[in-house]
């Protein structure tokens, strides 16, 4: 089961600000919903999932799975990118 975010007020994909899924696929649901924080004290990674802002962003060299800015679509707020070389960023956003 999809779960779906409302698209209404934020910009269409940005190639070079990354791709929002406001559909996120099971398969990348599933890797959000057990995915273990290197330092959940902070990160507070089950209140992070719950937010109805969450979502998965792919960029070129990366994946952002966290919380947005509604009128813009960017980063703002808690959430973990993981890019392609291995490197993982847990943390906030602003």
């Amino acid at each position: 089961m999809e779960q779906y975010r409302n698209a209404s007020s934020l910009a269409e994909n940005d190639k070079k600000k990354g791709t929002i899924k406001f559909s996120i696929p099971d398969e990348e649901m599933s890797k959000i919903q057990h995915y273990q924080p290197k330092c959940n004290e902070y990160l507070r990674w089950v209140h992070t999932k719950a937010n109805d802002l969450l979502v998965c962003k792919s960029y070129k060299d990366s994946v952002y799975w966290g919380v947005i800015e509604k009128e813009t679509g960017t980063r703002n707020g808690k959430g973990v990118i993981n890019y392609t070389t291995g490197r993982l960023y847990e943390g906030d956003w602003l």
